[in-house]
C-alpha cells in the first residue's frame, strides 16, 4: 500500500509542525506538500499529473484564499474528487457555510489544546483517507 500523499496550504509553518505531530501521534503514514500561499498552491493544482489522497486547507492564507482554492481543487477534473479538509480558525458560521456550498467534506475549527487537536484533526484525516483508499482512490505518493 502506497503512502497517501497530503497537500496543507498553510501560511503559518508552527501551525504545519502541529498537523505533522497530530498525524505522527495518529500514526498515520503520508507524504506531505506544504504550499505557504494559495496562489503556489494553484499552480501546483493546474500542473499535477496525479491527484493527492487529500487537501487540507487553511481559508485566510496570502494571495488566493483557501475558498478560492476549494473551487479551483473542484473545477479541477483530475482534483474534483479529492476530499478536501478545511482547518482553520475561523468559527464564523458564514465560512462554514460557503465552504459547504463549494463541496468541502471536512471543516475544522483549530483546537487549543493538542489532545483535543490530535482527537478532532486526526480523527477526521484518518476518516477522510480511510474513505478515499477503501472507494479505490488512492494515489502513489509522487
Amino acid at each position: 500500500m502506497s503512502v497517501p500523499r497530503i497537500v496543507i496550504v498553510d501560511d503559518n509553518p508552527p501551525d504545519v509542525l502541529v498537523f505533522r505531530e497530530c498525524l505522527r501521534r495518529r500514526g498515520i503514514a503520508h507524504a506531505l506538500e506544504h504550499y505557504l500561499n494559495g496562489e503556489d498552491a494553484a499552480k501546483a493544482v493546474v500542473e499535477m499529473t496525479t491527484a493527492p489522497d487529500l487537501f487540507v486547507l487553511d481559508l485566510n492564507v496570502p494571495r488566493i484564499q483557501g475558498l478560492e482554492l476549494l473551487l479551483l481543487i473542484r473545477a479541477n477534473r483530475l482534483t474534483a474528487r479529492t476530499p478536501v479538509a478545511i482547518l482553520t480558525s475561523s468559527q464564523a458560521a458564514n465560512d462554514r457555510t460557503r465552504a459547504e456550498q463549494r463541496g468541502v467534506d471536512l471543516y475544522i475549527v483549530k483546537p487549543c489544546g493538542l489532545s483535543e487537536y490530535v482527537d478532532q484533526v486526526g480523527g477526521g484525516i484518518a476518516a477522510l483517507l480511510d474513505r478515499r483508499i477503501s472507494s479505490g482512490g488512492a494515489k502513489s505518493a509522487a
